[in-house]
């Protein structure tokens, strides 16, 4: 589903840079922002924005792109609505990502979700009292320090599985 927008004409914006009313047209161009599906389809806002000029002298910007509040922020191709939707998706994992077909967001061939875990720098994994390095940090390991240290359920012991308390 297509929505076509634009500004209004008549309403000055504040200049980014100096914090100055501007009102000075340089032109108009269309952004295209994904936002959440509607009645399961996927929605596209084409958003003819503004360019102004600063005609503040010490500005150090001389053109600024209108911004729409709750819309469209600086670089981003999304609304803020969607990106929080893939942003959880993306706490949950890797595998998580067969859900947002379901959800009917496409996200496109170089778009990334963050990371459900942080990466650690190397020199990060030493272990207290211990001159080896500890190894590098699996799915395992990650999940563990993402749950707060707990490795195992509580309850449970660390004798391998079908093995008695002596090992046997």
């Amino acid at each position: 589903m297509r929505i076509t927008a634009l500004t209004r004409d008549d309403a000055p914006k504040m200049c980014p840079g100096c914090r100055q009313v501007s009102d000075r047209v340089h032109s108009r161009y269309v952004r295209h922002v994904a936002d959440e599906a509607v009645g399961g389809r996927p929605v596209v806002i084409d958003l003819s924005v503004r360019r102004l000029y600063c005609e503040w002298p010490d500005c150090p910007k001389t053109t600024s792109v209108e911004q729409v509040e709750g819309l469209t922020e600086r670089y981003q191709r999304r609304t803020p609505a969607l990106r929080r939707v893939v942003r959880a998706v993306g706490e949950f994992g890797r595998s998580s990502s067969s859900l947002l077909p379901a959800l009917h967001v496409v996200l496109g061939d170089r778009a990334e979700l963050p990371d459900a875990c942080p990466r650690f720098p190397r020199r990060t994994l030493q272990r207290p009292g211990c001159r080896r390095p500890a190894q590098p940090r699996g799915a395992r390991a990650c999940a563990a320090s993402c749950r707060g240290g707990r490795a195992r359920r509580p309850g449970r012991s660390a004798v391998p599985a079908g093995r008695g308390p002596s090992g046997l």
